[in-house]
């Protein structure tokens, strides 16, 4: 076996810092012992309020886990997967030995460091046909791993309606709001030092929003608009969004475990990157479908009477678009299409130095 102490181990490790994760928290320590890299929950940046039983978190680490694979691929070994090595309730989230040399490689390898969100409005141009293959063919190197491409307009339209309707939850729940802002980073200065968080800049909103985004940052603030319906106006630009997209994607597995939101992170961290390489835009809509598996799997616990009932009314109304069982898990939706124009910022990763622990 080739010697790993010359750096692989920290490149695997690198692209595995690179995984999108909400609102970018990076929920994620590392360690190493010889050929193995154990994966671990940050509780500190894994929990909030919109995620039961860390479903979020769980999606992430797949992500996590993807990127790994696919880098240690790259760096001549196979990766062996251990998913919980220590039971569930531990925090170590996995375990990845690097074996024998590998005679094989993979071609997204330079779309983990590519890949990013891209908030803009995209056209309304067509996927490939060949890019929708593609997708579908993903689905075998995960059982269980279901997706939905929606590109009719009116269906489109439905969903974007559904989004706005469970976004103004966001607005109008304090802990939501609160989590919310804790990681938007408001400038320049604040994106560097601290290296995780959303840059304001690639929010991809304009200057009058960005003032109105720090005023109703203040909860007090934003409980007086709420009277006024100031939720439902700031969960419009969503909206507006999903509509302007060549497509939507939802994804879910055949079963709500750990392990199956683990492997649905994977899937669609594969379909990402596979997007990324046919040069494809992407932007994860995860709040619907995080505050779902929320009621879903604890009968929205802490929501307000109001909110759950919006929560029973999205829920069954997904129901009606979608083939969803009571232990469907359920993954990811999100817009993909071709971008009207680049982001001008792209979210920071902090360094292997900040999250490899002895």
């Amino acid at each position: 076996m080739r010697n790993t102490a010359d750096g692989n181990i920290l490149e695997i490790i690198q692209a595995g810092i690179a995984a999108p994760s909400v609102d970018n928290c990076q929920p994620w320590f590392f360690s190493t012992e010889n050929n193995i890299i154990t994966i671990e929950m940050d509780h500190k940046r894994a929990d909030f309020f919109g995620d039961a039983n860390y479903a979020a978190a769980y999606i992430t680490f797949g992500s996590v886990i993807e990127n790994m694979a696919i880098a240690s691929l790259h760096c001549g070994f196979d990766a062996k997967i251990k998913y919980f090595p220590e039971g569930i309730t531990s925090n170590k989230i996995a375990q990845i030995q690097l074996l024998r040399d590998s005679k094989t490689s993979s071609s997204l390898y330079d779309s983990i460091y590519r890949r990013h969100t891209n908030r803009n409005p995209y056209r309304e141009k067509p996927l490939p046909p060949e890019t929708r293959e593609a997708f579908s063919n993903l689905r075998v190197s995960f059982p269980g791993a279901q997706l939905f491409l929606i590109e009719a307009k009116e269906k489109i339209k439905k969903i974007a309606g559904l989004i706005k309707k469970v976004e103004t939850i966001i607005y109008g729940h304090k802990q939501l709001h609160s989590d919310l802002f804790k990681w938007i980073r408001w400038s320049d200065h604040e994106t560097i030092k601290t290296k995780d968080g959303l840059p304001i800049k690639a929010l991809q909103i304009s200057f009058p929003q960005e003032i109105g985004l720090k005023f109703i940052s203040s909860w007090k603030r934003m409980h007086l608009l709420n009277t006024f319906g100031a939720s439902n106006l700031a969960a419009d630009y969503s909206y507006r969004l999903a509509l302007k997209s060549a497509a939507l994607g939802f994804i879910t597995m055949e079963h709500n475990r750990p392990e199956d939101y683990i492997d649905g992170g994977r899937f669609f961290q594969r379909l990402w990157l596979t997007a990324t390489s046919e040069n494809l835009s992407l932007h994860p809509l995860g709040a619907l479908i995080f505050f779902l598996s929320k009621f879903r799997l604890n009968g929205g616990e802490g929501f307000a009477p109001k909110q759950r009932q919006i929560l029973r009314y999205v829920h069954d109304a997904l129901c009606d678009l979608f083939p969803i069982k009571n232990d469907t898990g359920l993954i990811m939706l999100f817009r993909i299409g071709y971008a009207a124009a680049p982001p001008t910022a792209r979210a920071l990763r902090r360094p292997v130095s900040e999250v490899l622990i002895s």
